[in-house]
């Protein structure tokens, strides 16, 4: 046995089976996780300090299986615990990785896509284009993240909080071709009225409330008069927020002017990320106080008005200060499906964008490809009357699907089915029903 995860190779479940580890997946500050020999199968460890933990408490694992998550939901559930270490064995599909991974991690020279947009403006932004596009552009981190918004929805509905939500802990297919999601690190899983008296977060992601709890709490300051709180449906939006702002804009919601200016005063960065923790720093796009905005390309370029608004819930003044007070993550969902179904790709460049700037790519200036676009209205409604979905496409050889929710609305349950596909041959549109039930 070690304390050291960097020596872990194999490991023993309670059951007796052994484990080889073939990898790490994933790390935080409570936990790393491995793959396995076995394609499905992955490790979970806890650590303290970076140290492995011994197998004091493991019940606590499996008795998450008693909650009451859906049936079928994509979250990684405690299959048995382990025999030597604080910890569990899980199963996932294979071929997943992290969030991070998928995003945020530099693309490899030789999967790097490169156009003469990003061959322009890459130098001044350090390779930020080329990498956004070689990682699937924004409407891949629209669906994926549209997919895991949908995850924490299902769970806030029967009344559970997840509270560590993070790149770390979020996966999604390796393939571009998919776009399957998954939850990990189901630890801290549980009861909103049991986590608001504990704390899980990630530095830099955690909401304010949340950071002001830990503090106050480590300074000996007794739970009922600390003026922080626990995880909540709040905390989960608010950390969710600052995960899609990020992915979305290449920048951090806090990491504006104002924080920029604290670090130039203390090199250690501490002041800065603990105004930023607890919630003291504006929005860099905060509407009523640009005392911390920041220069970065125009959100109405990739954000609908209705996800410019949920952010501004978030992180205004107010959402900073009130967990009740910030979006739901339905809301999250549901805007986040019809972001991604108006999003148009461009061509010439390679970006993605939901608003044109006259018929033109706003980020390289080239015509708006040629595009299908549909939407859908009650029966009898006129020309005035708002469409209830709107779906838009540019026209491919091999044809564009249309999603299901363009007949039956936004529902988490049918995020991947088709209502019918489009193909052109020659000047004739054929129309394939995929979906009866529509």
């Amino acid at each position: 046995m070690t304390n050291n995860p960097d020596e872990l190779s194999v490991c023993t479940d309670s059951y007796g089976y052994t484990h080889r580890l073939n990898g790490e997946i994933s790390r935080g500050g409570q936990g790393i996780v491995f793959r396995t020999l076995v394609p499905n199968v992955v490790v979970k460890f806890e650590l303290k300090d970076d140290k492995l933990l011994p197998p004091d408490e493991n019940e606590k694992f499996m008795t998450l299986r008693f909650l009451p998550i859906p049936s079928g939901l994509h979250i990684t559930m405690p299959q048995a615990a382990l025999k030597d270490y604080s910890g569990y064995v899980m199963t996932m599909m294979s071929d997943m990785i992290s969030f991070k991974q998928a995003f945020d991690d530099t693309i490899p020279p030789e999967q790097r896509i490169t156009t003469p947009f990003t061959e322009k403006h890459d130098s001044n932004h350090r390779g930020f284009f080329s990498d956004y596009i070689s990682s699937g552009g924004e409407r891949r981190r629209l669906e994926a993240f549209m997919k895991s918004s949908a995850l924490l929805a299902q769970l806030h509905s029967v009344g559970l909080v997840y509270c560590d939500y993070s790149q770390n802990n979020v996966f999604v297919s390796s393939s571009k071709d998919f776009c399957h999601v998954w939850l990990i690190d189901a630890d801290n899983l549980d009861y909103e009225s049991k986590t608001l008296k504990s704390f899980c977060y990630t530095p830099g992601l955690a909401a304010p409330e949340i950071a002001v709890f830990a503090d106050e709490l480590a300074q000996g300051t007794p739970e009922e008069e600390c003026t922080g709180s626990g995880n909540s449906f709040g905390s989960d939006a608010y950390t969710f927020a600052v995960c899609l702002f990020t992915q979305l804009a290449g920048l951090h919601p806090f990491k504006g002017k104002k924080y920029l200016e604290i670090v130039d005063t203390d090199d250690r960065y501490d002041n800065a990320d603990d105004d930023l923790c607890k919630g003291r720093l504006a929005y860099v796009a905060d509407t009523e106080d640009d005392s911390n905005k920041a220069s970065f390309f125009q959100l109405d370029v990739v954000l609908t008005s209705e996800l410019e608004e949920l952010f501004q819930q978030t992180f205004s003044q107010e959402g900073r200060d009130s967990y009740i007070s910030r979006p739901s993550m339905s809301e999250w969902a549901f805007e986040l499906a019809r972001a991604n179904d108006i999003a148009i790709h461009c061509t010439s460049c390679g970006m993605d964008y939901i608003n044109a700037d006259n018929n033109k790519c706003p980020f390289c200036g080239a015509s708006l490809p040629e595009v299908f676009f549909a939407e859908a209205r009650y029966a009898g409604g006129d020309a005035e009357t708002p469409a209830l979905w709107e779906y838009r496409r540019e026209m491919k050889d091999e044809g564009i699907t249309l999603p299901l929710r363009l007949a039956h609305g936004y529902d988490a349950d049918e995020l991947d089915r088709a209502l019918l596909s489009l193909n052109r041959e020659g000047d004739t549109i054929i129309i394939k029903i995929d979906s009866m039930s529509a």
